[in-house]
């Protein structure tokens, strides 16, 4: 029997008891009808909901260094929750950040009008969404390739600041984390490597020079004319020669004029000899290899030192070494301990160098570095504008080659740069667009850094 012969029988049956409860009947037909409608509507508000703060919980936690995370959530929480969806409207929203920054906590409702449901005295239906965002750390390797020459003079307190700021964004309060290791390159026209790494070394031309009273301070030379100042190869392929800048009248009188130098007071070379005068001029600060200590990268980047030209591509060699597997083995301590660098694509691992420069590539003969004097011709030229030519080529081709093997690089350029600088970082040194900024003063560079450190921190929706 169909229902529409069923409601003809019902209605000419004369028994009284029939109408009350068919209208009864119908009354619950129509409620559970209307109870299902808006369940379904409240359903899918709230799955819409879910999805918006999602979003929002992660572009907020991508950025939770330089914006105000409850801003940030609100705002994409409302860009990803269409006006007035199903007539649903968004009554509250509330973020919780935890003290260090690694969690994230969004809960909102919205209130949802019933159709068929307001005619039992029910107008709207309440939903709401929660979730959680960690901001975790992938494992990750990572080189900071800092600019320590004299142009950095007065800015070295901010770069300081600045790289203590990423720190703060990777670590939060914690002083170290299992996967996550950090190293340190200050560059400037040489790399420093420490002096007891002795067996990188060409001890048969170390051995040949004169070092006064003084003794080899850690910077090595440029293997340019093998190309290896391009390559990962290690010293097991070829060592590397020691850093000297000769006794020069006009730049570095450490020997023949003794008594017109300031920094040799009454004729004594000893404890006066070191990065500002002598064999070992401009040589900047050490090397400080991968490390998952906290503290150990803070202390270096405190004791980084503003000296000497620039050479931004033996700064970024020397990111690359510390990342490269093929160094594995070599660098001691704690990276041997751990067996660092890892290989190439290992699951769950992120390999990154962040490159900052404030200057351009410079070669002259007023200061000899990795690549000599510009009248040495150890880049096949003499002439100043096609050595630091090839300085660029070469700053190029070692950010290519990181890349092809899976390397993030983040590329900062500081203050007044030339475009062609600018242009180089931009276009051969970032990963892609969004890792490279120009910062043109002291607060866009700390503001750049965290940004950079807010990319680095890993993000998911755990719950």
């Amino acid at each position: 029997m169909t229902l529409l012969r069923m409601l003809k029988n019902f209605g000419a049956n004369e028994s009284g008891a029939v109408l009350p409860l068919l209208g009864i009947g119908l009354a619950a037909v129509v409620g559970v009808a209307g109870l299902g409608v808006d369940s379904a509507r409240s359903q899918m508000v709230q799955s819409k909901l879910t999805a918006a703060i999602d979003a929002a919980g992660l572009a907020a936690g991508a950025n939770i260094s330089t914006t105000n995370a409850k801003a940030e959530v609100e705002k994409y929480v409302h860009s990803n929750f269409p006006p007035a969806y199903l007539g649903a409207k968004i009554t509250w929203v509330d973020v919780q950040v935890s003290t260090d920054n690694s969690v994230i906590k969004v809960s909102a409702t919205a209130d949802v009008p019933t159709t068929f449901m307001n005619a039992f005295g029910f107008s709207k239906l309440t939903v709401e969404a929660n979730n959680e965002i960690k901001r975790t750390n992938k494992g990750l390797e990572l080189a900071m390739v800092l600019d320590n020459t004299g142009s950095m003079s007065d800015d070295m307190d901010t770069l300081k600041s600045a790289a203590n700021e990423l720190l703060k964004s990777l670590y939060g309060s914690r002083t170290s984390i299992d996967n996550l290791y950090i190293g340190l390159v200050p560059f400037s026209q040489g790399v420093n490597i420490g002096s007891h790494r002795t067996s990188w070394i060409d001890t048969a031309y170390k051995d040949s020079l004169h070092w006064g009273p003084t003794s080899w301070g850690g910077c090595v030379m440029a293997r340019v004319a093998s190309g290896r100042d391009k390559t990962e190869d290690t010293p097991d392929k070829e060592k590397f020669k020691a850093y000297y800048w000769p006794d020069d009248d006009d730049n570095n009188n450490w020997i023949t004029n003794a008594k017109k130098i300031d920094d040799l007071k009454d004729d004594e070379y000893a404890g006066n000899i070191g990065a500002t005068i002598g064999p070992n001029k401009n040589c900047p600060t050490e090397i400080t290899p991968l490390t998952r200590n906290r503290a150990t990268i803070e202390s270096a980047i405190s004791a980084m030192q503003a000296r000497g030209v620039t050479h931004i591509n033996d700064g970024a060699v020397w990111g690359w070494y510390m990342l490269s597997p093929d160094w594995r083995d070599k660098w001691g301590g704690e990276m041997d301990t751990l067996k660092l660098p890892l290989n190439y694509g290992t699951k769950l691992m992120v390999k990154a160098m962040v490159l900052m420069t404030d200057g351009d590539n410079v070669i002259n003969d007023d200061a000899r570095g990795s690549y000599g004097y510009l009248y040495e011709g150890l880049l096949g030229t003499t002439d100043r504008g096609t050595a630091e030519k090839r300085l660029d080529d070469r700053l190029k081709t070692v950010c290519k080659n990181m890349k092809n093997k899976g390397v993030l690089i983040y590329a900062v350029g500081f203050g007044s740069m030339s475009n062609s600088t600018l242009k180089m970082l931009r276009d051969n040194c970032a990963s892609q667009p969004d890792y490279y900024f120009h910062a043109t003063n002291k607060d866009a560079l700390t503001t750049a850094f965290k940004q950079i450190g807010d990319s680095l921190a890993n993000l998911r929706v755990s719950r």
